[in-house]
């Protein structure tokens, strides 16, 4: 078994344009899962690292996701304001 096998992100598929935190949040598990099946100790490392970094991802994204709406409210109530 194959690091692209095991992570669809890696063969090039649309998952790959995700912006969505809970996205991210179904690959990390995903990377786990995979990681349960397989016997190769260096795949399993990097399948929990590829998990790892997903769920990185997914907070920095919801932060993101956060930061962009509360910048979109006062955008507005300047303008209300104006």
């Amino acid at each position: 078994m194959t690091l692209s096998e095991c992570v669809p992100c890696l063969r090039n598929e649309d998952r790959c344009g995700m912006q969505k935190a809970k996205d991210f949040l179904e690959l990390a598990s995903h990377c786990e899962s995979e990681a349960a099946k397989v016997q190769d100790k260096f795949l399993r490392y990097q399948l929990l690292s590829f998990a790892e970094s997903y769920r990185t991802l997914a907070e920095s994204t919801a932060a993101l996701e956060r930061s962009a709406e509360a910048l979109e409210n006062m955008r507005r109530k300047a303008q209300g304001r104006t």
